[in-house]
């Protein structure tokens, strides 16, 4: 079913993204001059941010627009993660930190959302195995790719690995507007 295949390859980028994030948060904080408790502060804002969005547009988000909410997430995350590569200023990389959390939100449950508004009912537990599969796929190889380009130079030089995965994401977006 090419929804399912779509929609899986969003969720590698998606998934790739969030565990990136989760794991390589403190070490970017650090490197911009946070303490260790201000990196696991940062890394917090991170995450109450995803939280924060995800509840609030779980009742506004629909299949009806939900490949639009996908797509400008999916804009969003990127630009706010060339805005963490490109700051110098130690307040501006956590705020841009936070915005990706808020981005990353509603991104999961949407796509599956959208995914299962797409396919027959009979299909939702192999669709959602698939999906979540490729997505662990994504979460497993993505953060490692990150790191080890960052090894011999620093986190945030390798940061555009993550905000290409976001641009993936949006053309990815696009794609399924036209399913």
């Amino acid at each position: 079913n090419p929804v399912i295949v779509i929609t899986a390859l969003s969720l590698f980028c998606y998934m790739g993204l969030e565990t990136s994030m989760g794991g390589w948060i403190t070490t970017y904080a650090t490197a911009e001059g946070f303490s260790a408790r201000g990196a696991s502060i940062v890394l917090s804002s991170f995450w109450i941010g995803l939280m924060a969005a995800r509840l609030i547009t779980c009742k506004l988000v629909t299949p009806a627009n939900g490949i639009m909410v996908i797509a400008v997430l999916a804009a969003a995350a990127a630009i706010s993660i060339g805005l963490m590569i490109a700051t110098r200023s130690k307040i501006s990389a956590a705020v841009f930190v936070a915005i990706t959390g808020l981005s990353f939100g509603p991104l999961f449950p949407t796509i599956v959302g959208v995914t299962f508004s797409k396919i027959d009912p009979g299909l939702y537990g192999s669709a959602f195995g698939i999906m979540f599969a490729v997505g662990l796929l994504g979460g497993s190889t993505l953060p490692v790719a990150i790191g080890i380009y960052a090894r011999d130079k620093s986190i945030k030089k390798s940061l555009p690995i993550a905000m290409a995965a976001a641009f993936v994401l949006l053309i990815i977006a696009l794609i399924m507007g036209k399913m």
